[in-house]
């Protein structure tokens, strides 16, 4: 299984399916995606598709969190996400998911035409930022996850660019 983000749009809602091992560098890739489709009035309520999805990083998780509060403002409802995996399912308990999706359980992912959303090259700093902005929205959610990331929000925001690891 290719490690992928993949997009469809059904009976005007939009899914987001997120395949094998989802990591921060598809992070702009979705952004540009979602801003995209935004830009163009096709925006549409949506689901992420975690079906297929085996590990998935906090700051694909921030995103997802920024992509609920969005649709939460624009749309005034929760959007939803499919989830499988347990571990997957605790984690986003555990982030204080269910403020902010629907959280439905089971093993059959939407079917449809996907496209694939492929990765963008992004600079140093437009990673960092994104990184950051991930993590204050995790920090947002809850009590919990501002004692979870505050050190490592807090680390970043002092780390210069191009400093070299030690």
């Amino acid at each position: 299984m290719e490690d992928q983000v993949l997009f469809a749009r059904q009976d005007e809602v939009n899914v987001l399916k997120f395949v094998g091992r989802i990591r921060f560098q598809i992070c702009s890739a979705v952004e540009s995606f979602l801003k995209k489709i935004h830009d163009e009035k096709l925006l549409f309520p949506i689901v992420i598709d975690l079906i297929e999805t085996k590990s998935i990083d906090s700051t694909v998780l921030g995103l997802l969190a920024q992509i609920a509060i969005q649709s939460t403002n624009e749309f005034h409802h929760k959007p939803t996400v499919l989830v499988s995996c347990y571990d997957i399912l605790r984690v986003l308990r555990c982030m204080s998911f269910a403020r902010i999706f629907n959280i439905l359980q089971g093993d059959g992912s939407p079917s449809g035409a996907f496209q694939e959303i492929k990765p963008l090259r992004t600079d140093e700093k437009d990673m960092r930022d994104r990184i950051l902005t991930a993590h204050r929205t995790l920090m947002s959610l809850s009590a919990e996850n501002r004692t979870k990331f505050e050190t490592v929000v807090k680390m970043l925001e002092k780390e210069p660019l191009g400093k070299p690891d030690s």
